[in-house]
């Protein structure tokens, strides 16, 4: 486990140690300068005691240095080491509340697979938008873990076939903020907590839970809502089969500007129309 010790103490060693060592480097350049001027000053210097002391001065210098040298490369492994480790934790942290997830999901043959789904959708989406590796990796992260918040969610409203009551949607909306409250003693999972929270808000404003338009709904979230829809809408329900291509096609286009970003609302014909079959492969991978 990498302690605030261990981050405290590499933090503050190296730059000490380099201060030691550069001191003692200009010490030794001064009287070396100094030396220098003095027997060149003199006419007849004595031969043997100067070149002592300069080969002297000159050896503890290339020491300082090679102990420098072996100084920087044992820094460098700890450095690593503790950078290595800390993404272990951060890994295994994430695999536990994704495994969380697919238990859930495992529950229910019509969710099986919906996290995995949504993850590859919002994928193909992202990087059809020139998304940098970083916002990729945040995007994933976010995708994966997005309904983690329905293990707080009873598994009878979870799967009712018959209509919900508006009480009971409002259960299911909780959702979101069960999220958001699960995730947030993992501190490194900030950026993926706000895609989480305002993936289910709409470009209208008439979402939830916050209320967000247009502009204050984050790219990530976005992806993430217009990814989590066709999923939804492709996909057999409890409550009905899923929807034909064109009635997808239809519902994106009703809602183009009005639940969903235009761009991204294009973005997601477009590839229904000319990407099908990758899709598809989404589709029938992950059920």
């Amino acid at each position: 486990m990498v302690t605030k010790k261990d981050q405290f103490i590499l933090a503050i060693s190296r730059p000490r140690r380099i201060t030691f060592k550069l001191t003692s480097l200009f010490i030794l350049f001064i009287l070396i300068v100094i030396k220098l001027f003095d027997v060149l000053a003199k006419p007849n210097p004595p031969a043997m005691p100067n070149e002592m002391y300069l080969t002297i001065s000159l050896i503890l210098v290339v020491y300082l240095w090679i102990a420098e040298s072996i100084d920087v490369q044992k820094y460098r492994e700890a450095e690593n080491e503790l950078i290595n480790a800390e993404k272990r934790i951060k890994n295994d942290q994430i695999n536990t509340v994704a495994s969380l997830i697919l238990t859930q999901e495992a529950k229910d043959p019509y969710y099986r697979g919906h996290s995995t789904r949504v993850t590859q959708y919002a994928m193909l989406i992202a990087r059809k938008l020139g998304l940098s590796r970083a916002e990729l990796d945040v995007l994933e992260r976010a995708a994966i873990l997005h309904d983690i918040g329905k293990i707080g969610i009873s598994d009878i409203l979870l799967t009712k076939v018959e209509k919900l009551t508006s009480q009971e949607m409002d259960e299911i909306r909780r959702h979101v903020e069960l999220s958001d409250l699960i995730l947030k003693p993992l501190q490194f999972l900030k950026n993926e907590r706000v895609f989480i929270r305002q993936h289910h808000e709409r470009y209208d404003g008439k979402g939830y839970p916050d209320k967000l338009r247009n502009e204050e709904i984050l790219l990530g979230s976005k992806i993430l809502a217009i990814s989590d829809f066709y999923d939804a809408v492709s996909s057999d329900r409890p409550y009905r089969k899923a929807l034909s291509q064109k009635a997808i096609i239809e519902e994106l286009q009703k809602n183009r500007g009005i639940q969903f970003d235009p761009q991204l609302a294009d973005l997601l014909l477009g590839i229904i129309e000319k990407e099908p079959q990758v899709l598809r492969q989404i589709a029938e991978s992950a059920r």
